[in-house]
């Protein structure tokens, strides 16, 4: 059994997928892609939410 799957061809089912879903809800076309998502609000962490205090 060969491994060379045409494009077009449906691969069997297995562990890898081909288009995973990278976020879920309905597609949007006017979202950005997960790659060019624009930093507008930076995660920072605060002083005081560090870690757990002991």
């Amino acid at each position: 059994m060969s491994s060379d799957y045409p494009r077009g061809d449906q691969a069997p089912a297995g562990p890898r997928r081909p288009m995973p879903t990278p976020s879920p809800g309905p597609f949007n076309p006017d979202d950005p892609p997960p790659d060019e998502v624009p930093v507008d609000d930076p995660i920072e962490p605060d002083e005081e939410d560090e870690g757990p205090v002991i």
